[in-house]
């Protein structure tokens, strides 16, 4: 009995940090910034067409972990919106946003003292393409490091509510496919946006900075 009790309680140390960081990971995430992501989506196969849709968009993603350890993901704000589920060390096939038929196996490791999400992603002829996905999480960050090949990608994520300013964006992407203010200062889209900064300003700065860069200047000053 005392042996079981002891095996019992070595078990609950080795799963706590895992726990710890699945408790941390839950919760509404919004795209604030990324970086080479054009070059990744050339590099995995994505027409030119798809790769001009997929950087425009400013995606909404809402991560929850069941009791029983599932974890279900639901991607909005984009062209078509994503729910998919999965557990830890358990492969799953799914369709991806862009449309790829892949297989996903997603599992948490430890690195430098630090807790990452892994996911690898194969397709293809005798799924000889992968990609390899690290989740890092870090307070209210969550960094996207996205590699095929030779590239890599890193995509921001921030935790927190979305605000008026992001979703006026993610609408206009939607919308329109345009990605910058100077084509819609005089939208109904971006009224919320134009009452949050001065509007000279946003004439000013919109000629040359996307428009997920100023909502996320926006943000930080909410």
């Amino acid at each position: 009995m005392e042996k079981n009790h002891d095996n019992n309680q070595h078990d609950e140390q080795q799963q706590k940090p895992i726990t710890d960081f699945m408790a941390q990971v839950v919760g509404k995430y919004r795209l604030v910034g990324q970086v080479n992501y054009e070059e990744f989506l050339r590099a995995i196969g994505l027409s030119m067409a798809k790769r001009a849709i997929a950087i425009s968009q400013v995606p909404r993603v809402d991560c929850r972990i069941d009791d029983d350890g599932q974890w279900n993901v639901q991607v909005t704000g984009i062209s078509k919106d994503s729910d998919f589920k999965f557990r830890l060390g358990v492969e799953m096939k799914r369709v991806t946003i862009d449309g790829r038929h892949v297989n996903d196996l997603f599992t948490v490791e430890e690195e430098g003292g630090k807790m990452k999400l892994i996911q690898k992603e194969t397709w293809g002829n005798n799924r000889s393409c992968e990609a390899v996905m690290v989740h890092e999480f870090d307070g209210d960050d969550w960094n996207m490091t996205m590699t095929f090949g030779d590239v890599t990608c890193v995509r921001h994520f921030r935790h927190g509510p979305h605000s008026v300013a992001q979703s006026a964006c993610s609408r206009l992407y939607q919308e329109t496919g345009k990605n910058r203010l100077d084509y819609t200062l005089s939208s109904s889209h971006f009224l919320p946006l134009q009452r949050t900064l001065n509007r000279t300003q946003v004439l000013t700065i919109a000629v040359t900075i996307p428009a997920q860069f100023i909502c996320w200047v926006v943000d930080q000053k909410s």
